[in-house]
């Protein structure tokens, strides 16, 4: 089984991968989210940059990790999961040239 080969600790090491990536692009997700919305509520800031400095000048810099927690919780599993199923497709389709 792929599982088996992979071993817990290189799939602690996907997850933690996934977590590193979900962090350093939040605020981004954030800014993204604002500019949502403030087109739906007819003030929207003019560029991704201007949202971010509007959430933090309202909010500060923690306003930028506003539910990191939650959708960490949901990018863990995906990312691990995302990877296992990379590394079985691989394995069925290069099989023999990735042993060669």
């Amino acid at each position: 089984m792929l599982y088996s080969k992979l071993g817990v600790l290189s799939h602690s090491c996907l997850n933690l991968l996934g977590l590193t990536a979900s962090t350093i692009s939040f605020p981004l997700e954030v800014a993204r989210k604002r500019l949502m919305v403030g087109s739906l509520q007819g003030k929207c800031p003019p560029h991704m940059i201007a949202a971010l400095a509007e959430v933090v000048q309202e909010e500060g810099v923690k306003g930028l990790f506003r539910g990191w927690a939650a959708s960490s919780l949901k990018v863990m599993p995906t990312s691990g999961v995302t990877w296992m199923f990379y590394e079985a497709w691989k394995e069925l389709l290069l099989g023999s040239r990735l042993h060669a």
